[in-house]
């Protein structure tokens, strides 16, 4: 697989995780991830995404987390992998520089953005 299509692959997996996601910006609420469906940053109209336990520290954060990752981000870092997987399929860099981890510049962001792919995808950076 060349390095544009893993990072359209990846782009067409977190798509398909962003349609099946619950909607919106996702806020920890309390004890619970909600998504602000309406924008209106009411609890009552939120719908729950993800619950914590009643035990602190690490799961809320964890809980804090997943509210930060919400749709938007995923739809947001899929438009950005897609730009770049149509920017090296018109400029690839020399794809033995490239494997090597020899290169600098854009084709440095570019090995950034193939290493997110890479994770996204369930494949070793």
């Amino acid at each position: 697989m060349t390095p544009a299509e893993e990072l359209t692959a990846a782009a067409d997996r977190l798509n398909e995780l962003v349609a099946k996601a619950t909607p919106g910006r996702w806020k920890l609420w309390g004890m619970e991830v909600l998504a602000d469906i309406d924008g209106t940053s009411n609890v009552d109209t939120a719908l729950p995404v993800a619950r914590t336990s009643h035990e602190a520290g690490l799961r809320t954060f964890n809980a804090t987390y997943i509210a930060a990752m919400n749709p938007l981000v995923g739809k947001a870092l899929a438009e950005w992998l897609r730009v770049e997987a149509r920017r090296y399929a018109k400029h690839p860099p020399n794809v033995q520089d490239f494997f090597a981890g020899d290169i600098e510049g854009e084709e440095r962001e570019l090995d950034y953005c193939v290493r997110i792919a890479r994770l996204i995808n369930g494949s070793r950076s």
